[in-house]
């Protein structure tokens, strides 16, 4: 599933990084700053996210998600990312 929607992305034409970003929190769910790099070439989600809330007006959440790190030096291999989804 992941790899057929990262497909659509990929072959979704955006003018701006901040459009995917919208386009993904719309029809798409949550994004991690680890997707917005892979689809969107976007390495500061955050940055995205605050113009979305104080700027746009845009209700969006903010949860804490673990995941596997590769390694077993930072909390036993596990480590905490943002993941942002408009509030419904």
């Amino acid at each position: 599933m992941v790899d057929n929607l990262k497909c659509n992305i990929m072959n979704t034409k955006f003018e701006t990084q901040m459009d995917g970003v919208k386009y993904h929190l719309k029809h798409l769910g949550g994004l991690t700053q680890k997707q917005a790099t892979e689809y969107y070439g976007c390495r500061r989600l955050s940055s995205k996210i605050h113009r979305l809330r104080h700027e746009l007006g845009w209700d969006i959440k903010t949860t804490e998600v673990k995941v596997k790190t590769g390694t077993r030096m930072v909390s036993q291999g596990q480590s905490v990312v943002a993941k942002y989804e408009l509030n419904k």
